[in-house]
């Protein structure tokens, strides 16, 4: 996929692809393309990017059934902080940012608590909240990749910054 010529639609569809397997710097080159594209303003490019930094780079999901988000940061060395202000989330919004790959902090402007599920890359020794250590939760994609996560209640109108260390 990184090498074959290809159409703008079909185009749109490889940053979070890449995203999805830990490929961020792969994801991050089609979004440059995506940018820099004449057909740059058809509603699927627009769309696609969109998506792309807000559920790729930035690595935001929602599992509204299990009252959960999960954010898993892909920066790349041009991306090195993100920050998304007022996502509509579950009964409201959220906003976040990524101060790096292991250093994330979470809004929660909705109207009731949620499970923050905070996914860092690669086996960490420790995820804190304010020096406070989290449980662990070490997981693998479909290509081995390897991650880790805690979880954390977010309550309403709270700021939680977690932190990652090897």
């Amino acid at each position: 996929m990184e090498t074959k010529e290809t159409n703008v639609e079909i185009m749109s569809y490889c940053p979070l692809l890449f995203y999805r397997y830990g490929k961020a710097e792969q994801a991050y080159t089609f979004i440059q393309k995506l940018f820099q594209n004449e057909r740059c303003d058809y509603p699927e490019v627009s769309s696609a990017l969109l998506e792309s930094i807000v559920c790729g780079t930035a690595g935001l999901q929602v599992k509204a059934d299990e009252n959960k988000i999960v954010t898993y940061p892909q920066l790349t060395k041009q991306t090195s902080w993100l920050a998304i202000e007022n996502i509509p989330v579950l009964t409201g919004k959220i906003s976040l940012i990524h101060y790096s790959n292991y250093k994330t902090a979470i809004v929660n402007k909705t109207d009731k608590s949620f499970i923050w599920r905070a996914v860092f890359p690669g086996k960490l020794k420790q995820i804190s909240e304010s020096g406070r250590a989290l449980k662990l939760f070490v997981q693998k994609d479909a290509l081995g990749n390897v991650s880790t996560y805690a979880e954390i209640i977010c309550p309403v109108g709270e700021m939680i910054v977690l932190e990652g260390f090897n």
